[in-house]
């Protein structure tokens, strides 16, 4: 229990997320994260919105849109038949206000992009939910822009076998009490991150790296050191 909570407080340090924001260390990859997180979120919506840069997020939109009550549509695409050479500016995004969330990876390690800014949309509009697996700790951003963020540990932060979500607690009131408890992000916060056993070892692991980080002065000081 003290390994889980060293962690979360030392990344919530290192993020400076702000106290509405729960964090969780949880199983199944950030690939399980493309379904748990429209499961949880979308619930009750009609729609959710997916921005398609890269071989990720095409991942994520083509399991998301396997949901039968939520539409999935796409906001803004790429380009595939160009092999994805293109990242669509977030002002060029078609986003439905009344959408549930809009889901994008903001670094696609595969197609060789990223967003050199990272986006935020303006207020009214829905939730980001971001795949930051190859970004997070690596530049600073700000948490309170997005409504989920997840991220693999394996990329940027430890072994794999854990994966970050950070979720905003507001949005926890959507999860659905009808899909399975251990889908479900309440679930887990209700039993103190401790659903099941945790990757007790990729979670040490991983708090080691984060502890790491603060001795070197943060994310801040750290990519200043290396450019």
């Amino acid at each position: 229990m003290s390994i889980l909570h060293h962690a979360e407080q030392d990344l919530r340090q290192l993020l400076k997320v702000p106290d509405n924001y729960k964090i969780l260390f949880l199983q199944g990859g950030a690939t399980t994260q493309f379904n748990m997180a429209a499961m949880n979120l979308a619930h009750g919506f009609r729609t959710a919105d997916a921005v398609v840069t890269g071989n990720w997020s095409r991942i994520a939109y083509e399991q998301m849109s396997r949901l039968t009550d939520t539409e999935i549509r796409l906001a803004a695409h790429g380009g595939e038949q160009f092999d994805y050479l293109d990242l669509p500016p977030v002002e060029t995004w078609d986003v439905a206000p009344d959408s549930a969330f809009v889901h994008f990876a903001v670094n696609e390690t595969v197609n060789g992009l990223q967003y050199q800014i990272v986006p935020k949309l303006s207020d009214g509009l829905p939730p980001l939910v971001c795949d930051m697996s190859s970004e997070i700790l690596s530049r600073e951003f700000d948490v309170a822009d997005y409504g989920l963020i997840y991220a693999g540990a394996q990329k940027n932060i430890g072994p794999a076998g854990v994966t970050v979500v950070i979720v905003r607690e507001d949005l926890l009131e959507r999860c659905p009490n009808d899909i399975p408890d251990v889908f479900n992000y309440r679930s887990h916060l209700n039993r103190d991150g401790m659903y099941n056993t945790p990757s007790t070892y990729a979670i040490y692991m991983s708090g080691l790296v984060f502890r790491w980080l603060q001795a070197q002065g943060g994310v801040k000081k750290l990519k200043r050191s290396i450019g």
